[in-house]
């Protein structure tokens, strides 16, 4: 699946300088052959940090500022290949039925 790929390459190439750094515990992607609840690609980040993402967001953008983007399928962003339908911070992640 591109998006997944594009996911991979690009999200998860930039989690993992951040993990090396300390910044993230685990990144990982679910996957659903049949979308179910209106969606099909979840990608899980654990942060170290209980402030998640607002706990290191200066240092990720460093990372970010850095990172070359690889397209995939002609695609050079998410937004080509998929919709971003929510956000949620948990301290047990779980990912909707």
């Amino acid at each position: 699946m591109d998006l997944v790929q594009f996911i991979e390459r690009n999200w998860f190439a930039m989690d993992e300088a951040a993990r090396q750094a300390g910044l993230i515990a685990s990144c990982e992607v679910r996957t659903r052959p049949r979308p179910a609840a209106g969606w099909n690609v979840a990608v899980i980040v654990g942060y170290p940090d209980p402030r998640g993402y607002e706990g290191v967001r200066d240092a990720f953008e460093a990372i970010r500022a850095q990172h070359q983007t690889v397209p995939v399928a002609g695609a050079r962003s998410v937004r080509e290949l998929g919709m971003i339908l929510g956000s949620s911070r948990s301290a047990t992640p779980t990912v909707p039925d």
